[in-house]
């Protein structure tokens, strides 16, 4: 074999076992969207696109926990707590994407993303648009 087909083979391998690992890498990263019951039996992180209870949003400052009710996109209830301060905006918007798991029957939120609350203006809690007020464009 020449110098140079073992180069090339060495390159193409080199650049094979770059992409592998890189595929590899990602698989662990990706958080699909569930339900809360879809998230008590997933291990791992995972998100939830859900709508806020802001009335039953409760703060301890003992122990730096917020704890609200969310409801998913189907209608589950779980209660939610989230140990850290909660996004600017969070009190005025209807619905939030929750990423943390499932742990004793609670949803344990690592991080919350919220949009601007008009984007949901003219939304129910089911998710769909409400005919009876300003559709938000």
């Amino acid at each position: 074999m020449n110098a140079n087909l073992i180069f090339k083979i060495s390159v193409a391998g080199l650049a094979m076992g770059m992409i592998l690992y890189g595929i590899y890498s990602l698989v662990g990263t990706v958080q699909p969207y569930v339900t809360f019951p879809e998230a008590t039996v997933r291990r791992g992180t995972v998100r939830v696109a859900a709508f806020i209870d802001h009335k039953s949003r409760r703060y301890d400052p003992q122990t730096g926990l917020l704890k609200f009710v969310a409801k998913d996109t189907k209608g589950n209830a779980c209660t939610v707590t989230l140990s850290q301060v909660p996004p600017g905006g969070f009190e005025q918007s209807p619905m939030a994407v929750l990423i943390g798991r499932m742990n004793d029957g609670h949803f344990h939120a690592d991080r919350v993303f919220i949009k601007c609350p008009s984007k949901y203006q003219g939304i129910d809690e089911h998710g769909q648009r409400n005919a009876n007020k300003r559709s938000g464009k």
